[in-house]
């Protein structure tokens, strides 16, 4: 997530927010207060309790066991609510570099309330507690529609039994499956049938006359050729005869 550029206005309503959240500590120094991660933790479980597990978490004074902290909050928190820092991000927040804090903290205050917005439209069984289960006169009106509605059904079913058993004449059905059933007639049937034996009869005379025209092109060419063959016969004596005398 790109650098927000952080003027005093946005300072102000980053400090008036955090003192919203109750933490476990006071707030002396920001860069110090937050440098170990704990804090951090304690913010997001206060918006989604079901999404930090504190007890993954132990204040330290040493660059590792802060380091440490940040890695699994990185992984395990951040990451579901849409970001993560890079290790130099984390790096600046575990030595108290100025200004390092207070960029995470507008990103996360951003992140939160987009995923706050997204909750308000699904549950969410990593942050949400169990649906609440519906009260007593919530169930009984459920009853009382799923057989209203049962009945409306079983109405409606016995009107379309009673539709399907009594005899329908040809008349009564659309134009167009009748057509569709007079289509299927025999005499119909056999009409089409003799029509595409027609069409087949006369591709096949088609067929006969270009095989004939064919085959009399071929024997004029083997005429040609035996011409030919005569004329060679011929001027091959012709030399012969000469060559000898």
């Amino acid at each position: 997530m790109a650098a927000i550029p952080l003027d005093d206005a946005i300072l102000q309503k980053i400090y008036a927010w955090i003192d919203e959240v109750p933490l476990s500590r006071p707030k002396k120094n920001m860069g110090r207060d937050f440098s170990d991660g704990i804090l951090a933790a304690e913010v997001i479980a206060y918006y989604f309790p079901r999404l930090v597990q504190m007890h993954n978490y132990s204040a330290a004074n040493s660059v590792t066991q802060k380091q440490y902290n940040w890695n699994t909050l990185n992984t395990k928190v951040l990451r579901k609510l849409g970001f993560q820092l890079s290790k130099r991000e984390m790096d600046d927040i575990v030595q108290c570099k100025p200004g390092a804090v207070e960029e995470f903290l507008s990103k996360l205050q951003i992140k939160i309330a987009n995923y706050r917005l997204k909750r308000s439209s699904q549950y969410d069984p990593d942050t949400d507690g169990p649906p609440e289960a519906p009260s007593p006169l919530d169930r009984k009106r459920s009853e009382i529609r799923d057989a209203e509605e049962k009945g409306h059904y079983h109405d409606e079913a016995l009107a379309s039994d009673k539709q399907l058993a009594s005899p329908v004449s040809m008349d009564e059905y659309p134009s167009s499956i009748a057509g569709l059933a007079r289509a299927f007639k025999p005499e119909g049937a056999s009409a089409e049938l003799q029509a595409q034996l027609q069409e087949k009869n006369s591709v096949i005379e088609e067929q006969k006359e270009t095989i004939q025209i064919l085959e009399q092109k071929i024997q004029k060419l083997e005429q040609l050729v035996r011409l030919k063959d005569g004329k060679i016969q011929t001027l091959v004596a012709k030399l012969r005869t000469q060559t000898k005398s």
